[in-house]
This record gives structure tokens, C-alpha cells and sequence, in this order.
């Protein structure tokens, strides 16, 4: 009786440990890539451009909120309600005229385009951009919604002030979508305490995506003509 009822005990400690370990795994929460509001991501954005800004030597530099931050909008990618990455597009328009970020350090974006004619264009900047090594996959979908988030918008240039290697992958990213993205390699970078190491400045020209009321398409073919 006492054997029957302890290997009753041992097959049914069998049973679970076997039930246990041939359970699947819960598969990973998935990459959300989304613009937020929501103060407990931004303030894990903030963090994580920080703590990445630390890592590469620059120390002095804070990740925190900065004046630009407020007058931007926020990308972030996310693992559930954990951020893996994130940037900011700063807008220009015709009903709201700001600097970017890159004219606070001395780089006027209206001289690169002389052609542009920006009195009823829009422009902007995408800036802080910050990407978890291991996470390195969402940079194309962050870009991807960037240039979607621009195009909504009727922005025709984007601005980029990066290190060269994560411009050229931002690059790679945006020819996957049929942008250019343009890395100006003739252009200095003006030194600030703000850029370790080499920065270049990269241009993503979406005028080919934007789509114009007829009256500015009329006056561009007019200024295209002539």
C-alpha cells in the first residue's frame, strides 16, 4: 500500500516536471515603434540618451528634457512599457516658425537648400537619436515612421546631425521606404562639446512624397520653368 502510494507521488512529480519543461516559452513582447505623449515614456527616453551619451565618453553631456524636447515631437520604440530607442522630429511650418536644433549650434538649414524657397514650406529635424545596441533592429521602423509622421505633416526636408555610422544605417533604413537620404560629407560640423567624435549631416529629401496643393505645385512648375 505505502509503495503503491509513493510511486503514485513519484509519477505525478514526473508528470509536472515533464509538463513544466516541455511548455513553450512565451514568445518576446514584440517592438512597438510609436510618437507618445505619455510622461513615463518620455521620461525613459530621456534616460536612455543619457545613459547612451555616457557610454560613448560624453560625460558632460545630459540626456535630460531640453527646451527643443517640448517643441517636438517624440518617437520611441518599446519592448512592452520598457523604451529601447527613440528620437525627436522638430517641425518648421509656415504656421508655426521655430529654430531646429542644429541652428542653435550654428548650422542655418535654409543655406543648404538655396532652391528651396521656405516661406510656405515646411522642414525639420530629426535629432537625439538613440538606439539600444542590442535593439539596433527598430531603426527602420523608427525611420519608416518618421518619414510617414513628415509626410502627414508636408515636411520636404529632414535634417540629421549624427555620427557617421548610425547616419549611414539611417540611411540604408530610409532607401528601404524609396527616401534619399543624403549624407553631406562636404559640410563641417561645427565642434561643440554636444558631437563625440566625427558628426556629418545628412539631408532626407521627401519632396518627391509631399503632396502640394495645386496653387504651390502651379508655382513650383513656374519657378521649374523659368
Amino acid at each position: 500500500m505505502e509503495h503503491g502510494f509513493m510511486t503514485t507521488l513519484e509519477d505525478s512529480g514526473e508528470t509536472t516536471l515533464a509538463r513544466r519543461f516541455s511548455r513553450a516559452l512565451r514568445p518576446p513582447e514584440k517592438i512597438t515603434c510609436e510618437f507618445t505623449r505619455d510622461a513615463g515614456l518620455l521620461h525613459q527616453y530621456f534616460r536612455l540618451r543619457e545613459e547612451m551619451f555616457i557610454t560613448t565618453g560624453a560625460s558632460y553631456i545630459t540626456g535630460k528634457q531640453d527646451e527643443f524636447d517640448g517643441a517636438s515631437e517624440i518617437i520611441v520604440a518599446r519592448r512592452g512599457l520598457h523604451c529601447v530607442a527613440g528620437g525627436r522630429l522638430t517641425i518648421s511650418a509656415p504656421s508655426h516658425r521655430q529654430a531646429l536644433p542644429m541652428e542653435n549650434k550654428g548650422i542655418k538649414s535654409l543655406d543648404l537648400i538655396p532652391e528651396f524657397m521656405p516661406d510656405k514650406r515646411a522642414y525639420g529635424e530629426l535629432s537625439r537619436l538613440t538606439v539600444l545596441p542590442e535593439f539596433g533592429e527598430t531603426l527602420p521602423e523608427i525611420i519608416r515612421r518618421v518619414i510617414k509622421k513628415a509626410v502627414a505633416e508636408r515636411v520636404e526636408y529632414i535634417f540629421n546631425i549624427a555620427p557617421k555610422p548610425l547616419a549611414e544605417s539611417a540611411r540604408h533604413a530610409a532607401q528601404l521606404f524609396g527616401v534619399n537620404w543624403e549624407i553631406r560629407s562636404g559640410i563641417t560640423v561645427p565642434d561643440s562639446e554636444e558631437y563625440e567624435g566625427k558628426m556629418v549631416l545628412s539631408i532626407m529629401d521627401l519632396t518627391g512624397h509631399v503632396r502640394r496643393p495645386p496653387a504651390a505645385r502651379a508655382r513650383r512648375e513656374k519657378v521649374m520653368a523659368g
